[in-house]
């Protein structure tokens, strides 16, 4: 009865089981980030804390709204709450509008057609080619973006000054991580 209301869900699973079992074991996710205590695991917390960053000056963590450590092991730093966002992959929109932050987007790609309230939106490209010029005019405070198959147009977003971080998780059970850190990206994670 829940897979007939909803056909894109089923499409969605099938369209993860089959990436999980195409995808060598290597890349299925990346390196777990150590624990901070003996309570928390690294799946319960994809970010670091601006506490737990070594690589940055005590002045520019406590001017940092969120110093977080992307699904490909880069620490991406926000320096305010983002205001605008565009996603790069179905799924990152979807977490979006989840989270109840539909608003923010300012661009999707061209297979995020759900909800319905991104089918105006601006195209920026598809997954394998995201549109770099049409990013930047956006000029948005936040780029979602997927795994190490974006890895090219991560870096060249990242140097056009951009502020990218890759939220796609390998494997269905590391799928609670990656909303999670959207979540904290976004400042909503309660």
């Amino acid at each position: 009865m829940f897979m007939h209301n909803r056909p894109w869900l089923a499409v969605l699973l099938v369209a993860v089981a089959l990436l999980c079992a195409c995808a060598p074991a290597a890349q299925t996710s990346p390196s777990p980030a150590p624990a901070t205590d003996a309570t928390e695991s690294p799946a319960d917390s994809p970010v670091d804390s601006p506490a737990e960053s070594p690589e940055q000056s005590p002045a520019a963590q406590e001017e940092s709204f969120a110093v977080l450590t992307d699904v490909l092991g880069r620490e991406v730093v926000l320096a305010e709450r983002p205001a605008t966002i565009v996603s790069l992959t179905p799924t990152n929109t979807e977490i979006v509008c989840a989270l109840g932050l539909s608003d923010l987007l300012v661009g999707v790609d061209a297979y995020s057609n759900y909800p319905a309230s991104v089918e105006g939106l601006e195209k920026v490209g598809d997954y394998s080619g995201p549109n770099a010029e049409s990013i930047v005019a956006l000029a948005p405070d936040l780029v979602l973006a997927g795994d190490k198959l974006q890895q090219e147009s991560i870096d060249q977003l990242s140097q056009l000054g951009l502020t990218v971080l890759a939220t796609e998780v390998g494997t269905y059970d590391a799928v609670a991580d990656s909303i999670r850190l959207v979540a904290q990206a976004t400042g909503t994670q309660d």
